[in-house]
């Protein structure tokens, strides 16, 4: 548990040491039955905002571990979804995300891609940039940089 909060800390200091706007977790709170939703970021791109969602796991995400994230982002007007995973993603999570495009821009980020930056400043808003445009016009949320294929 601890070691993942770290990695979402660390995640979305890497994002605002790009010069991205970064909002740290929000908890979304109803009366009565307490934490509804935990969001672990919300970041603005280009005047567009993505919730941003970090997992470190060593196993691959499965297309039931983002089911959650997905809706939050669909129950949201106009916010896409980036997804920061360590172990990277099965082909159904893929998939799941490929089919979500219809409704939000979804960008799956493996964990080593923010890592291998030499100057996130100059190179990680570029690298979202670029995701982003895979997943809104070739349909593929999971577009990597290194050119190495998906799961």
């Amino acid at each position: 548990m601890h070691r993942g909060l770290a990695t979402e800390r660390s995640t979305r200091d890497l994002f605002r040491r790009a010069g991205l706007l970064v909002e740290d977790g929000i908890n979304v709170r109803m009366p009565r039955s307490g934490i509804v939703e935990q969001i672990d970021g919300v970041v603005e791109l280009d005047g567009h905002r993505y919730l941003l969602e970090v997992r470190d796991h060593h196993a691959p995400l499965s297309a039931e571990e983002l089911a959650w994230p997905l809706l939050k982002a669909r129950s949201r007007a106009g916010v896409g979804l980036i997804v920061v995973s360590a172990g990277g993603y099965t082909q159904p999570a893929i998939e799941r995300c490929r089919g979500a495009l219809r409704e939000l821009v979804v960008v799956l980020v493996h964990l080593d891609e923010l890592v291998a930056l030499q100057d996130p400043k100059g190179e990680l808003p570029d690298l979202l940039r670029t995701k982003v445009r895979a997943a809104e016009l070739h349909r593929d949320p999971y577009w990597r940089a290194d050119g190495r294929p998906g799961p």
